[in-house]
């Protein structure tokens, strides 16, 4: 998570969701505090917490998401890195097609979003998908035109598996997948209208 102080902004670290990248070029502005170790993917739960404690009413949250199906390959791939072996965690020793069979629980709760951008009836004020992350770039580029984002560790997607073996995951992810597909989220332009109109509200309350 970093709370960027000069346009009161916060971002909500979704895992798999190009965190990397868009921490990189936040912190390259003036007036960041990073919350780093386990405050890098907080809940959106612990989040409402901390908004309180920190005094953020006037800070908007945003985040991006990823479709469940992309986060699930990803982090196979991820714990299938040969310096992973050796690890419980490592998964380099099973073919995609054998961990969907075999894979746990854990696994398939780290592919959801919701707990990163939903809790106790409220949400992430700008939501944006990670497949359309030129978007994501855009309202970068639009708030902080002094920066640049580069969106490192790129994951190769979908491409390499068969149709039977998407589907199969998707069987695993149907109730996150059918949340995800519901979620109503934001481009460059609604996600800067949304600033502007809580920064009017903002300097009309000082009035």
């Amino acid at each position: 998570m970093i709370i960027e102080h000069t346009k009161k902004l916060v971002f909500i670290a979704t895992p798999k969701t190009a965190t990397t990248s868009i921490e990189a070029a936040l912190l390259k502005t003036s007036l960041v505090s990073h919350m780093a170790g386990p405050l890098k993917h907080i809940t959106f739960e612990d989040y409402l917490k901390l908004k309180v404690a920190l005094q953020l009413d006037e800070y908007i949250s945003w985040a991006v998401i990823r479709h469940p199906r992309e986060k699930f390959i990803s982090w196979f791939r991820y714990r299938s890195r040969a310096e992973l072996k050796g690890h419980h965690r490592y998964l380099g020793h099973l073919t995609l097609s054998e961990h969907i069979q075999t894979c746990d629980q854990e696994f398939i709760d780290s592919c959801d979003s919701r707990e990163h951008i939903e809790a106790k009836g409220k949400r992430s004020d700008i939501i944006f998908r990670h497949e359309e992350f030129a978007e994501v770039k855009k309202f970068m580029a639009l708030i902080y035109p002094d920066i640049s984002i580069k969106k490192l560790n790129a994951s190769p997607g979908t491409k390499d598996f068969s149709p039977e073996l998407l589907k199969q995951i998707d069987g695993l992810l149907e109730e996150q997948i059918n949340w995800y597909e519901s979620i109503e989220t934001d481009t460059c332009d609604s996600a800067s209208a949304k600033l502007q109109a809580a920064q009017r509200e903002a300097v009309s309350s000082l009035a």
